[in-house]
């Protein structure tokens, strides 16, 4: 995948190239977006927690109770959020070197390249007119 995404890099510095889409530039797209979505969702953890252990302590509450205050906010929060984690990201951390996400992305339950994704690289070759070159390096990712 970093051949590729390489590739394309090499691709937008050409001549006359505003910008490519690449399946490996979608891919590297969508990591990135669902990490995001991961930091966001984790400072909303800590803020739920740091938020109940303060309400506790503004209250009177003793450190251990403001503790347990912030440890049942936070297993509320889990309860809502875990699942729905687990379930929308069944391929595991949202990274190019996770071969399980990269293929969740770009492949169907079939093993076929997703519409989109199919379109996108048939676009980059056929304007680019290094057909060979792409084919190598799918092929080597493919392989590897």
């Amino acid at each position: 995948m970093a051949q590729l995404l390489g590739l394309e890099g090499q691709l937008a510095r050409l001549p006359d190239v505003a910008a490519t889409y690449g399946p490996a530039t979608v891919l590297n797209q969508t990591a990135k977006g669902a990490q995001n979505l991961l930091v966001r969702i984790s400072g909303r953890r800590d803020m739920v927690r740091n938020l109940a252990e303060q309400r506790a302590k503004q209250r009177g509450s003793s450190e251990a109770a403001a503790n347990a205050a912030g440890d049942a906010a936070m297993a509320k929060f889990d309860r809502r959020y875990g699942s729905l984690l687990v379930r929308g990201m069944p391929a595991g951390l949202p990274t190019l070197r996770n071969s399980r996400f990269v293929a969740t992305v770009l492949y169907d339950k079939q093993g076929e390249p997703h519409t989109t994704v199919a379109l996108i690289a048939e676009l980059v070759v056929r304007r680019s007119g290094i057909v060979g070159r792409v084919a190598g390096v799918c092929g080597a990712i493919s392989s590897g």
